[in-house]
């Protein structure tokens, strides 16, 4: 859905081609940013868990 959104602001010629491209380029990088995110949060859920029974 953001994708479509970046590329529907592309086409809109009521937009300068600067203004068009950067919202494209923003919107790209947040969702990377989101990629990534997600990548992360997986690792850190997927990390073998301490044995809590030493104290």
């Amino acid at each position: 859905m953001i994708i479509y959104f970046a590329l529907v602001l592309q086409k809109n010629p009521s937009f300068p081609e600067t203004v068009s491209d950067w919202a494209e380029q923003s919107i790209l990088n947040l969702s990377e940013m989101h990629k990534i995110n997600i990548s992360v949060n997986k690792a850190k859920i997927q990390k073998p868990q301490k044995s809590q029974k030493k104290r």
